[in-house]
């Protein structure tokens, strides 16, 4: 087993920390997060994100998982991404033993599919993305940099997502569709047109309520 850290201490960390150590692929040695939060009790807190370079220079971890959960289209996730990747650390995909991805799908670094998810052939799926419990990537998707398909969310197949997109939980993008970068698409929401500009998006079918 590899010895990595978890990167994130709220209640998305716990999830990846337990899809994790049932993977049986990694050594979870602790968990960074900044003071005060709720954090992941059966791991040690190793400090915050300040002290990854420290360990990695050290040899104590060999990997990191992202585990901050993307609640909005802003930086937080790209600029973490960054941020790990500067220290060396290898940021490898995480999937869970009850998701579903076919061999012919490919997941960039530090992207994580967690529990009951299925992503289906030819499917694109960039760095540092969510695809959330029971959400659905159907064939031949391109997903950007820094997505979060949340819990239930379902995009049919050929859709194409720009970076940063939020794809709420329960919502549907049907075939074909391409939503721009920054993108957020409201719980329940059902997209059947491809947006022109980037914004908030909510409802049946899916309408601009905000722009970005």
């Amino acid at each position: 087993m590899t010895a990595t850290v978890i990167v994130g201490g709220g209640g998305h960390a716990r999830v990846v920390a337990a899809v994790a150590a049932r993977t049986g692929r990694f050594e979870l040695v602790g968990y960074t997060a900044r003071p005060g939060g709720a954090g992941l009790g059966h791991l040690n807190l190793l400090g915050d994100d300040d002290v990854l370079p420290d360990l990695a220079r050290a040899g104590t971890v060999r990997c990191a998982i992202p585990a901050v959960g993307i609640i909005d289209t802003g930086p937080t996730a790209r600029v973490l991404h960054e941020r790990l990747a500067a220290t060396g650390l290898e940021l490898p995909p995480l999937v869970s033993s009850t998701a579903t991805v076919h061999d012919d799908v490919m997941l960039g670094p530090g992207t994580v599919v967690l529990d009951g998810a299925i992503v289906n052939p030819g499917a694109r799926i960039g760095a540092g993305c969510i695809v959330n419990t029971h959400a659905t990537v159907e064939h031949d998707c391109r997903i950007g940099d820094y997505c979060h398909i949340a819990p239930g969310a379902v995009l049919c197949g050929t859709v194409t997502l720009g970076d940063q997109v939020l794809v709420g939980a329960g919502a549907c993008v049907v075939p074909g569709i391409r939503i721009p970068d920054r993108t957020l698409v409201a719980a329940g929401a059902t997209v059947i047109r491809s947006p022109d500009t980037a914004g908030i998006y909510a409802g049946v079918p899916a309408h601009r309520i905000r722009s970005r």
